[in-house]
C-alpha cells in the first residue's frame, strides 16, 4: 500500500509522538482510526436509536396518545431546566 501525508499531517504524528503521547508515528495512526471507526460506531447506534424513538412516536400518534404543542412545549422547557 502507497499513502501519501501532506508534511502538515506528517508533522502533526511526529509532533505526538515527541511529546511522548504515543511510542511511534505508526500508534499514533492506529489511534486515529480507532476512533474514526469508534465514532462511526456510536453515530450508527444514535441512528438506531432515534429511528426507534421515531417509530414509537409515530405508533403512539396514530393511537391517539398525543399533547397539545404548549404541553410539548412546556415539557421540553421543564427538561431543559433541570
Amino acid at each position: 500500500m502507497e499513502i501519501s501525508i501532506s508534511r502538515e499531517v506528517v508533522e502533526r504524528i511526529r509532533q505526538q509522538v515527541k511529546l511522548g503521547r504515543f511510542a511511534s508515528e505508526n500508534d499514533v495512526v492506529s489511534e486515529g482510526l480507532r476512533l474514526i471507526e469508534e465514532r462511526d460506531r456510536n453515530y450508527a447506534d444514535w441512528v438506531a436509536e432515534t429511528r426507534e424513538k421515531l417509530r414509537k412516536g409515530v405508533e403512539d400518534a396514530d393511537q391517539g396518545r398525543t399533547v397539545s404543542g404548549e404541553e410539548a412545549r412546556q415539557k421540553v422547557s421543564d427538561a431543559c431546566a433541570g
